[in-house]
């Protein structure tokens, strides 16, 4: 059954790639038109900003070396009032995205950190390999491999914010089989000699190495420390620690210090901190700095509506616009806001979250001491040692003010479901249509209204909404004629539409963002295939196979399984009620802005509008990065005019829509 397949599907990670822009003559020319034409701000960046590209156009055009010119654009940018802006250099910047999906590669697990011209170890990483050398956070870092830490090729670009009071921050790089030998200073005038052999690793390692259980003063206080809210993974390994090695512990200490990342997974994370999606109903205590910054701002100041705990450490460096990221040629990337979320960067951008229990973090030579953690356990101890009814009635009150998800009518969320997957290996089948599949796709048929009531339908419009991650909510409307012509849309706050379209024989994307763009080759087939007013009716034109696998159980229900293998051999799995013969759901892949992921549907309700069955509430999980749910407000089966499915004047010579 296919129903609004065509959506786009939009993922928002805290840094969101775009379309490369076309190189300008030179590298401040290219980032100065960036800004002029998607800085978020439309006030600033009419008024304000063409002042600050005149004043500092001199300066880099006089530039005598491509590292002067790269100040001039630090200059400039460190006067344009946003945080999420920096000008990074194309391996530091991979290197931040390999860590964002959690992908191991040669890492010497830390990075560097500059007070007053002097370099100092930063963000070691647990059981990484400068852990394992014995480097420590704070240890001065006289020379590499013979020379000035300045001068040494291994140092990669800055990445942290120009216009925000950051001392600089950059990534410590290597290939497979280095060994980086350092001369390190512990405490002034102590020098020692260490040698850290470069192996494949990850931030994302480190959370996991980081699981354990400090025993102090009779209490069991667990511990995690996420360095960064990857894409996919952190809501289940809390919930797998929670529910496994720290399940014996009376609080926990969740560390939240350090960068930020994928703002879709805050929700799910405290879904699992305060029992929603997991069996945790105990003390929660927050570590956070003036580092926090993003989607670790957002789970603190969430964590404190939620009253799961205290927050313990330094106030957060007030970091909550989400970041684009343009390609402005000369081996440079522009991280930059061209979006706001619009309730936590209107509470927390350049204002941050403040803690309940003040602790600064130390600095220079500090030997690896970590005052905010020993405070944090503390502080988790108290907590623990209170009275069970305390903490329950704490949560009780905020839960009152601030309603859970699922006491709103929200999905509970895909973490809770019991989705199981096919068990067989997702490969094509051989071609053909299995009479029982067929027969079962017939009921389905039936039990949405009949074929005669489907035909009856010429012209579809469905309007309705989709929040994300919890966090951001979207309006959608898909308007459909037969036989092959659709257009949706979805409009985000702050980011403008964003649309596809087919017209029965000219294909489109269209957003704000990365303007219009005619689809073509297996894109255009598939989505002229989802085009199909009457696709439920015509499944054997759009697959070359169709098996029947079995009944199994999907989100909690007993469903028929069925295989579908696309022309291209993609296979989706749909899963049909064995009572109703309504879909409970499906998994396939779809397109999104970050490539194809696999998505898992999950339906809750469907409605009848003029004779036709059509799913209402449904629940989609797109590649573990992001959750949706849908809310369908509104069916009609109006007159649509032919000239609303025609391209985007931007495709003008196109073919026109057919009548």
């Amino acid at each position: 059954m296919r129903f609004a397949l065509s959506l786009l599907v939009a993922l928002l990670p805290a840094v969101a790639t775009a379309a490369e822009e076309k190189p300008a003559a030179s590298l401040f020319e290219n980032v100065a038109r960036v800004l002029t034409e998607h800085y978020y701000d439309e006030a600033f960046r009419e008024s304000e900003l063409p002042k600050l590209v005149t004043t500092y156009r001199e300066r880099a055009a006089r530039a005598a070396t491509f590292e002067a010119e790269c100040d001039a654009v630090q200059a400039f940018l460190s006067n344009v009032p946003a945080t999420h802006l920096a000008l990074i250099a194309e391996d530091s910047f991979d290197a931040m995205h390999r860590e964002l999906f959690g992908t191991s590669a040669p890492s010497f697990g830390f990075e560097l950190i500059e007070y007053d011209g002097k370099h100092y170890a930063f963000n070691v990483l647990e059981q990484g390999p400068a852990e394992g050398a014995g480097l420590k956070r704070g240890d001065r870092i006289v020379t590499i491999d013979g020379v000035l830490p300045s001068e040494s090729p291994r140092l990669g670009g800055r990445t942290d914010d120009a216009f925000l009071p950051d001392p600089p921050l950059r990534p410590v790089l290597g290939a497979a089989g280095d060994v980086a030998k350092l001369r390190i200073e512990r405490r002034p005038g102590s020098y020692q000699d260490i040698e850290i052999p470069i192996k494949d690793y990850s931030a994302w390692e480190a959370a996991k190495a980081s699981v354990r259980v400090i025993e102090q003063d009779g209490k069991r206080i667990g511990r995690i420390h996420f360095w960064m809210i990857h894409m996919t993974g952190p809501d289940e390994l809390l919930r797998e620690s929670l529910e496994g090695v720290l399940a014996s512990c009376d609080a926990l200490v969740l560390d939240l210090r350090g960068r930020g990342g994928n703002g879709m997974m805050v929700s799910r994370m405290l879904d699992v901190l305060d029992g929603t999606t997991s069996t945790w109903n105990k003390p929660v205590v927050g570590l956070i700095n003036r580092h926090a910054r993003s989607a670790k701002e957002v789970i603190a100041f969430e964590f404190r509506k939620r009253a799961l705990g205290s927050l313990v450490g330094e106030r957060t460096a007030g970091a909550v616009i989400p970041a684009s990221i343009r390609d402005v040629g000369f081996g440079m990337k522009l991280m930059f806001p061209s979006f706001t979320l619009p309730e936590h960067t209107d509470e927390l951008e350049f204002k941050g979250v403040a803690p309940d229990i003040v602790v600064s973090e130390v600095g220079p030579y500090s030997a690896g001491a970590d005052p905010i953690l020993e405070a944090g356990v503390k502080e988790a101890v108290r907590l623990a040692g209170e009275a069970p009814e305390k903490y329950a009635a704490r949560r009780a009150a905020a839960d009152k003010k601030y309603p859970r998800r699922e006491a709103v009518g929200s999905a509970r969320g895909m973490a809770s479901r019991d989705i199981r997957k096919p068990k067989r290996p997702n490969k094509p089948d051989a071609p053909g249509f299995d009479p029982k599949a067929m027969k079962t796709l017939a009921r389905m048929v039936d039990a949405l209204g009949g074929e005669k009531a489907l035909r009856a339908h010429k012209y579809r419009t469905t309007r309705g909404k989709r929040v994300m991650g919890g966090m951001m909510t979207a309006t959608f409307e898909e308007l459909q004629a037969a036989p092959n012509r659709q257009i949706s849309r979805m409009k985000l706050p702050q980011m403008g539409e964003m649309e596809q379209g087919y017209n029965g024989t000219v294909g489109w994307t269209a957003s704000s963002h990365e303007g219009t763009q005619r689809m073509a080759g297996e894109e255009l087939d598939e989505f002229k295939s989802e085009s199909d007013f009457y696709f439920d009716l015509n499944l054997e034109q759009h697959h070359r196979s169709i098996a029947y696998a079995g009944e199994t159980e999907y989100a909690g229900r007993n469903c028929h399984e069925i295989r579908l293998t696309k022309p291209s051999g993609e296979v989706s799995t749909w899963y049909l009620d064995t009572s109703t013969f309504l879909q409970v759901g499906w998994i396939g892949k779809v397109e999104t802005n970050m490539g194809a992921m696999e998505m898992t549907r999950v339906v809750d309700e469907f409605k009848t509008f003029d004779g036709e069955v059509v799913p209402v509430a449904y629940t989609d999980d797109v590649g573990g990065v992001q959750e949706m749910v849908t809310t369908v407000e509104e069916v009609s089966f109006d007159v649509i005019p032919a000239a609303t499915f025609d391209p985007p004047k931007e495709l003008a010579g196109t073919a026109s829509s057919q009548n």
